[in-house]
């Protein structure tokens, strides 16, 4: 016995079998009956009770009637277009909006198993997130994206207050976040967050703070200052360490007489009854040691003395001159830059010396280990460099490729047709020194079906080579391809 067959709202029907439908749903010259779509002008009343072998023609005659074992599905809601399909096995199924297997438990049906987009889970979460659905990995991107109605649960991470900026937080003011909040840092080790220079790791300054967080305030850096009564800048054993010098103290010690001003180590012996020159020795041949000053530096030769108790002309308290003809050259003095010993350490220019840095094609970049020279001004420039000012005071931030080719540097976006010249870290036309040799013109020339300019050849040529460029226009001109 046959069954009748109708279309059922888009969907397959097993014999027999009935989906409700409602004229919204029901294709163009088919209407709802309640319970599935039929030809317009016909009614055929409930499915199960229509036997296809006993309707005769009449209202009927338009209903199309399909054996039980050949389930129909309409093929674009044409009448006289249906084929066979598989029987429906009907269950309660759930839309999969996101493809994750996992269906919204709000959009429950009636519906074939194995229909399109619908599955038999109920259990997602957000339908909207193929990412999110019980099982996922929790990450912590504020979803729940395991669907345990928790949100970042246990992937959280633990942040501390920066109230200085330092980037060290202090362990008793947390809170937990993704990323570090504005204000938080990942380290919890600050022992001062009023200080900025106050962390693990800051130098020790002498600033009455503890600034590498040792417990310990201005450890290694106070400075031993001596008691001078006298002001004559000589201190007695009795001694202070602070920061700066306090007041009625002296950065050296040694004075034998804080009562007298002209009794220190430095002062010269004269004949007054005192150890001017704290010897332990009262006038002690009531002469002073005098030595030759010529160039009048205030610092003599230790080779050349007179015994007075004045200073003869031409003649210094005080030796240790290393180059009695040079008034800038004395113990006392600061290296300069000028060939000379100034500080007569027996080190000439030491300290004071310039280093100067190659960049051989002037372009302001020098290479990655660039050839140096330490002098008091700029050397001559090479002969095989080409720029005009090759010395730089400074190694460039980024390093040069090349350095006998001013074409050739960092960020350059000129690009050059011939190879870079001289030596080269990089590929031959590598002239941005970025590791990719960049093409100027890849277009391929299209003047058929569209006026698109390019090469008139099947591919760009490389870097140097040369083609034919067509702009559509004839002829063709040959051209070569630039690069950086």
């Amino acid at each position: 016995m046959s069954k009748l067959g109708v279309v059922a709202c888009g969907l397959a029907l097993g014999a027999g079998a009935v989906v409700g439908c409602s004229n919204g749903t029901c294709p163009e010259g088919f209407h709802s009956n309640g319970t599935f779509c039929e030809p317009d002008g016909q009614d055929a009343g409930p499915l199960g009770a229509i036997d296809a072998g006993t309707l005769d023609a009449g209202p009927l005659e338009d209903v199309f009637v399909v054996p039980v074992d050949a389930p129909i599905v309409p093929d674009a809601w044409a009448p006289d277009a249906f084929s066979p399909i598989d029987a429906c096995t009907p269950a309660t199924l759930y839309v999969d909006a996101d493809g994750d297997g996992f269906g919204d438990p709000a959009t429950a049906r009636d519906a074939c198993v194995g229909a399109p987009g619908l599955v038999a889970d109920a259990t997602d979460c957000d339908d909207l997130r193929a990412e999110t659905h019980p099982g996922a990995t929790e990450v912590c991107n504020a979803i729940d994206d395991d669907c345990d109605t928790l949100v970042d649960d246990g992937v959280l991470s633990t942040f501390y207050a920066d109230g200085d900026g330092d980037g060290h937080g202090l362990a008793s003011s947390t809170t937990e976040a993704c990323a570090a909040p504005t204000g938080y840092v990942a380290s919890s080790d600050d022992c001062n967050d009023g200080c900025a220079t106050c962390y693990p790791g800051a130098t020790e300054v002498c600033d009455g703070l503890d600034n590498d967080c040792d417990t310990l305030v201005d450890d290694g850096v106070l400075t031993t200052f001596y008691l001078d009564a006298d002001g004559d800048t000589y201190g007695t054993s009795a001694t202070t360490e602070a920061c700066t010098l306090p007041a009625g103290y002296a950065t050296r010690g040694g004075d034998c007489n804080d009562g007298c001003m002209t009794c220190n180590p430095g002062a010269s012996e004269v004949c007054d009854g005192l150890d001017n020159d704290c010897d332990a020795l009262i006038d002690d041949g009531v002469l002073s040691t005098f030595y030759r000053d010529a160039d009048g530096d205030t610092y003599g030769l230790t080779t050349m003395t007179m015994a007075a108790c004045t200073a003869p002309a031409g003649y210094v308290g005080r030796g240790g001159d290393c180059n009695d003809a040079c008034m800038t050259c004395n113990p006392g003095a600061s290296e300069v830059c000028d060939g000379l010993d100034n500080d007569c350490d027996a080190m000439v220019d030491d300290g004071v010396l310039t280093r100067f840095y190659l960049d051989c094609d002037g372009d302001g970049y020098t290479l990655a280990a660039p050839t140096t020279a330490d002098a008091c001004s700029a050397p001559v420039r090479p002969a095989m460099c080409t720029g005009s000012t090759v010395w730089l005071t400074a190694r460039s931030a980024t390093s040069d490729c090349a350095d006998q080719d001013s074409r050739a540097f960092p960020g350059t976006t000129m690009y050059q047709p011939t190879a870079i010249i001289g030596p080269r870290t990089v590929a031959a036309y590598d002239f941005n020194c970025d590791g990719v040799q960049t093409r100027e013109f890849t277009t391929i020339a299209l003047c058929l079906d569209a006026t698109i300019v390019g090469w008139a050849s099947a591919t760009a040529p490389a870097c140097g080579g040369a083609a034919f460029w067509d702009d559509c226009i004839p002829p063709n001109d040959s051209r070569t391809q630039t690069c950086r």
